[in-house]
């Protein structure tokens, strides 16, 4: 796979995490775990998926889900 495609194939995956996350009721993401890391594999890459939440001073939820593409010797880039 070119690495538009790789890309395309991620920023999709993290689409459909997000909008599994908005179907949660408040409760639902009140117990979601502060980190969740997971190896995946589109095509011939291995792709590490992290969801992060934090509860922000004024109560409200911060829920971020990014996936790392490492491309060469470590290096890589973060598709949120």
């Amino acid at each position: 796979m070119k690495n538009s495609e790789i890309d395309k194939a991620i920023s999709e995956e993290v689409i459909l995490r997000l909008k599994s996350l908005m179907s949660f009721n408040l409760e639902e993401i009140k117990n979601l775990p502060s980190e969740s890391v997971e190896d995946i594999k589109i095509g011939s890459k291995r792709l590490t998926i992290c969801t992060y939440k934090d509860e922000l001073p004024n109560g409200e939820i911060l829920v971020i889900v990014q996936c790392k593409n490492t491309r060469f010797l470590g290096y890589g880039n973060m598709l949120k």
